[in-house]
């Protein structure tokens, strides 16, 4: 795997946008160590499964090895899954941008996080999502996917 930096910001949302996403995928994440796992599922679509390898190396920039894996090494590696999360991921296409906001299954929560380019990157939030965003999460490891799947609470 070639490891890439990857630059995102976060942000926790008080709901999903109004605005219809252009596409909302059902994604469950396993965690193990600095690996995740990841089953993505999108209506009329075949299920397409990662391996991750992402190390956060300052607030906005982690590192990030991934790669697709084969239905059978997905469920060898579920055997290793220490916490999970499952989420629907309604996705927005804006300009060069692809908008991810996040509404987890079973968690009051919903975060919509951005992918750009270079770090010195100057990003407009669009209204849609300023709109209904509380804060900026960016800088806070609570709100990491991993962090989030280690606290949740199930009944």
């Amino acid at each position: 795997m070639a490891s890439k930096l990857e630059f995102e910001r976060k942000f926790l949302l008080l709901k999903k946008p109004v605005l219809k996403a252009d596409s909302i995928a059902r994604i469950e994440q396993h965690y193990f160590g600095d690996e995740r796992i990841r089953r993505k599922s999108e209506e009329g679509k075949s299920d397409v499964f990662y391996h991750t390898v992402k190390k956060n190396l300052r607030p906005g920039v982690n590192s990030e090895d991934e790669k697709i894996i084969n239905r059978d090494d997905y469920y060898s590696l579920l055997e290793k899954s220490k916490y999970f999360i499952v989420k629907y991921r309604h996705y927005y296409f804006i300009g060069d941008l692809k908008w991810e906001v996040d509404a987890f299954e079973d968690i009051n929560l919903v975060v919509a996080e951005v992918e750009y380019p270079r770090e010195d990157y100057k990003l407009k939030i669009p209204k849609f999502i300023e709109d209904v965003t509380i804060m900026e999460v960016t800088k806070f490891r609570e709100f990491s996917n991993k962090n989030i799947a280690k606290k949740k609470i199930t009944y």
